[in-house]
């Protein structure tokens, strides 16, 4: 029985030690910019043609590039932007198209986080207006 809870004791111990060294090791990892503006490369260019192939991977692209701008979006709506003013009313076509004229006009952001550039897109387009009581 001691030698049981010995072993356990000491398994345990390692196993708080792994994860300890594990997250001094921590990586963060977000999408740049420049990754950003890559799966919106081909939005709004549905006049092209492209192969089922090339066309499915442009839809995946688009989904992401259009979800991430509106979900950030939504995001700043909630947190900065009175509803009834600022970002209200815009359509998910507008926010990709701003968002993407910004970043494609900025290239030296492209390393930066993608939210930074999006914050400040939406900021300048849409400029926050405050809550009034």
């Amino acid at each position: 029985m001691k030698t049981t809870f010995a072993t356990i004791l000491i398994a345990l111990v390692l196993c708080v030690s792994a994860a300890a060294q594990s997250s001094k090791d921590l990586v963060v990892v977000y999408i740049t910019a420049g990754e950003l503006s890559t799966s919106c490369q081909h939005w709004d260019n549905s006049d092209q043609k492209f192969s089922h192939e090339e066309a499915l991977k442009i839809t995946i692209a688009n989904g992401f590039c259009q979800g991430y701008i509106v979900g950030f979006a939504d995001n700043l709506t909630i947190d900065h932007w009175n509803p009834s003013a600022g970002i209200g009313g815009v359509t998910q076509h507008q926010l990709v198209a701003v968002v993407k004229q910004y970043i494609d006009s900025h290239p030296q952001l492209w390393g930066e986080p993608a939210f930074t550039s999006v914050t400040k897109a939406l900021s300048e387009a849409f400029p926050p207006k405050p809550l009034t009581k």
